[in-house]
């Protein structure tokens, strides 16, 4: 009886600490997954007066909103190709100078305090040859399920997903 009493609490730590893994596991996963399906939908939609709305459609129709994380931003971007390296890089200074990053809420409206649309569907180059790089970043955090045994602050997380436009016309 003595040994149980001693060995239970570390057993039942080394279980939680497993469950929580594996949730976590699964919300690094599946958020993944959602950003990639995400900058797969903006590549179809290439220049349509809906696009952002429907890369955040495709990233709300996943398993990702569920109550393992919680989404706090989705950001949709403009990648500039260095011509040399071939290095994808945030383009921060088109758009007007204010760089073109258009971020929302998981809700898929704009960030308060941010410009609306800086990078505007319409106008994004979906040309045969020459199309814009779009990337699509979700930020989400994890809040541990097993209390204050591991951590009581939740983890900041982001999964990011980049992919060529793709021509409307050949």
């Amino acid at each position: 009886m003595t040994e149980f009493a001693m060995v239970m609490p570390l057993l039942m730590f080394a279980l939680l600490g497993v469950f929580d893994a594996g949730v976590l596991m699964f919300g690094v996963g599946t958020s993944d997954y959602a950003v990639g399906e995400g900058a797969r939908v903006g590549a179809e939609a290439g220049n349509a007066a809906n696009a952002d709305a429907q890369i955040i459609q495709a990233i709300q129709n996943t398993a990702l909103h569920q109550p393992f994380v919680q989404v706090n931003e989705v950001d949709i971007y403009r990648l500039n190709e260095d011509p040399v390296s071939g290095k994808l890089t945030v383009d921060t200074t088109g758009c007007g100078g204010t760089g073109c990053m258009n971020k929302y809420d998981a809700s898929g409206s704009p960030t308060p305090g941010f410009s609306p649309e800086p990078w505007v569907s319409s106008t994004r180059n979906v040309s045969n040859g020459a199309s814009d790089f779009l990337g699509v970043t979700i930020r989400y955090q994890y809040q541990w399920k097993s209390g204050v045994l591991l951590s009581s602050t939740p983890l900041q997380l982001s999964s990011s997903y980049s992919v060529r436009l793709e021509p409307q016309t050949y």
